[in-house]
C-alpha cells in the first residue's frame, strides 16, 4: 500500500475496467470535502512477472512484526507491515515507473479523488505536485500473487426462466447435461479453462459447455478477443440478450446478483428467483488485458477478495500535507 499519484484515464497510466455512475461519486466527494482524509484505500492491479515486489514484501513479512494486526467482521486477518529501507522503496518505485495500472475496485472513489484534487487546486493557487491531495492511498496487488482471489458473481433472473424452445437453441451452441446440484462446484472447477455455465430452475441443474468459442462472433461485434472471451460477456450478450431476448434487465428488479452459488439455488427453491446462471470467476489477468484494450467490462464482472477494510489506514489531505 502506498500513495499513488492521480492520473486522468486519458493519460493511460491508470485504467478502469467498469463504468461508473454519478450518484456514488457525489456521496464520496462530500465525504472527502468534509473529512479531508482518505479513509479507505483504492484497489489497483499491476503486473510483476519476475515477482520482484512479491519477494521484497515477503522478506519484510518474514523478518518484521506487523504494525497493524486485526481480524475483521468477516473473520479475515488484516496485517500491515512498514517498508523502510530506502533501497527497497526505490526498487518498488522502479517497478511501477512504466506500468499501466488497472483499477480492481474503487472506480467511483478514484474518479472522485481526481475531482477533489482539481477542486483543491482551484482553491489553492500556490499548490505544487507534492501536495497530498494529488495522491490516492492505494492497495496495489500484482496479478501474479497467489493470494489474490476473484469470486464469481452469479446471475439470478426474477421474472423469467429458460423455456424448452430456448433450451433447444442452447443445444446449438452448448453441450447440455443434467447434473446434481452437489456436483456444480466440481463441474465448474474441472472445466475452468472452457466457457461453461450451470443454470438451475424447477429443482434441476443443467451444465453448459460451449462447443465453439468463435460462435460468440455471431452476437458480439467490434470487440477485442480478450473481451469476447469473458464468460460474463458470453452470458450477457449471447445467452441473455441473443437467445433469451433479455435486452433490458433492470438490477434489483429483473436481475439480481449473488456471491455464493448455494445461496442462489436456495433462493430459487424458495421462489425469490425463477432461474440462476452459475459461472466461474473472471481471472485477474483477464481484467488486466481487457482494461489495457480500453474496454469496460459488464457490470458485476469481478469481485476481488480480500479487500482492505475501511479505516484500517488513513491518509491526511489537510492543507500543508506533503508527499516527497
Amino acid at each position: 500500500m502506498g500513495a499513488l499519484r492521480l492520473h486522468p484515464f486519458e493519460e493511460n497510466i491508470v485504467l478502469p475496467h467498469e463504468k461508473t455512475h454519478k450518484g456514488p461519486k457525489i456521496d464520496r466527494l462530500n465525504m472527502l470535502k468534509t473529512t479531508k482524509h482518505t479513509l479507505e484505500p483504492g484497489f489497483i492491479l499491476y503486473s510483476d512477472n519476475d515477482k520482484v515486489t512479491i519477494s521484497i514484501f515477503e522478506e519484510v513479512a518474514q523478518k518484521e512484526k506487523p504494525i497493524i494486526d486485526v481480524v475483521d467482521s468477516l473473520g479475515a486477518r488484516n496485517r500491515v507491515w512498514k517498508l523502510t529501507p530506502p533501497e527497497k522503496i526505490k526498487r518498488v518505485q522502479e517497478i511501477f515507473k512504466d506500468q499501466q495500472l488497472v483499477i480492481a475496485d474503487g472506480h467511483h472513489r478514484y474518479e472522485t479523488a481526481c475531482t477533489y484534487r482539481d477542486m483543491r487546486r482551484e482553491e489553492k493557487k500556490d499548490w505544487d505536485e507534492n501536495d497530498a491531495f494529488n495522491f490516492r492511498m492505494t492497495y496495489l496487488v500484482p496479478v501474479e500473487d497467489e493470494g489474490l482471489v476473484v469470486l464469481a458473481t452469479h446471475r439470478c433472473l426474477a421474472k423469467v426462466k429458460v423455456t424448452p424452445e430456448q433450451e433447444e437453441i442452447f443445444k446449438k451452441y452448448f453441450e447440455i447435461e443434467e447434473i446434481s446440484k452437489e456436483k456444480i462446484p466440481e463441474f465448474l472447477e474441472k472445466n475452468q479453462d472452457n466457457h461453461v455455465f450451470v443454470y438451475y430452475q424447477d429443482g434441476k441443474a443443467k451444465s453448459m459447455i460451449m462447443k465453439d468459442p468463435t460462435t460468440i462472433n455471431e452476437f458480439v461485434k467490434d470487440r477485442s478477443e480478450e473481451y469476447k472471451n469473458l464468460d460474463v460477456v458470453i452470458l450477457r450478450d449471447m445467452i441473455f440478450q441473443g437467445i433469451m431476448g433479455l435486452s433490458d434487465l433492470k438490477i434489483d428488479d429483473d436481475i439480481f446478483y449473488e456471491r455464493w452459488w448455494n445461496e442462489a439455488i436456495q433462493k430459487v427453491d424458495e421462489g425469490k428467483y425463477k432461474v440462476v446462471f452459475i459461472l466461474n470467476p473472471t481471472r485477474a489477468k483477464q481484467v488486466l488485458a481487457v482494461a489495457k484494450n480500453h474496454e469496460r467490462m459488464p457490470q458485476k464482472s469481478t469481485d476481488f477478495y480480500p479487500k482492505m477494510i475501511s479505516g484500517l489506514t488513513m491518509m491526511s489531505l489537510e492543507d500543508g500535507e506533503k508527499l516527497n
